[in-house]
């Protein structure tokens, strides 16, 4: 009998050692924004392990331009960026205010405790740095426009959401 107590209680610490949680990997948040100079919009990625799709979709807001995308998405995305190019040409610290001279854009990434960010296109680039840079800011752009979101957008009296903005053509061109 306790033999067959001892094997009980071995088999049941040996249970429940396998279905007890493995450690939990630690969480980075990232966040990834570009930052247009030319208009002042700023386009947001963040992604759905550190952030709620619940709370960023359910507020209304002025504009759509932050979404959550997955973690697995982001890391992939922050991958990339760094894999090509990113650490080249980053400086420590968020975005300044304004780009300065013949900067129209900047791309920044914080990864948990850790912010850099990357200018296009400061003075005295060779043609393969602005390619770079462009490819960087390219990759931004894809990985937002394929994000579905639904946010909720706050419009003004008249307008739709469906309705493109009026542009003015030159008919001379």
């Amino acid at each position: 009998m306790a033999k067959t107590v001892a094997l009980l209680t071995l088999a049941l610490s040996f249970v429940a050692s396998c279905s007890s949680p493995a450690a939990e990997k630690t969480l980075t948040e990232r966040v990834v924004a570009l930052q247009d100079f030319r208009n002042a919009r700023r386009f947001t990625l963040l992604d759905d392990a550190t952030h709620s799709r619940v709370e960023q979709y359910s507020a209304v807001r002025a504009e759509a331009n932050t979404k959550v995308l997955t973690a697995e998405i982001m890391d992939a995305l922050a991958e990339h960026l760094h894999s090509n190019g990113f650490d080249e040409f980053a400086r420590e610290g968020r975005l300044p205010e304004s780009g300065g001279e013949g900067v129209a854009w900047g791309l920044e990434l914080r990864e948990g405790q850790r912010v850099s960010h990357v200018l296009g296109y400061p003075a005295g680039l060779t043609s393969e740095q602005q390619q770079t840079l462009r490819a960087l800011r390219v990759a931004f752009l894809e990985t937002f426009n394929q994000v579905y979101s639904m946010q909720a957008v706050e419009l003004k009296p008249g307008e739709s959401p469906f309705k493109a903005p009026q542009t003015t053509r030159n008919p001379g061109r």
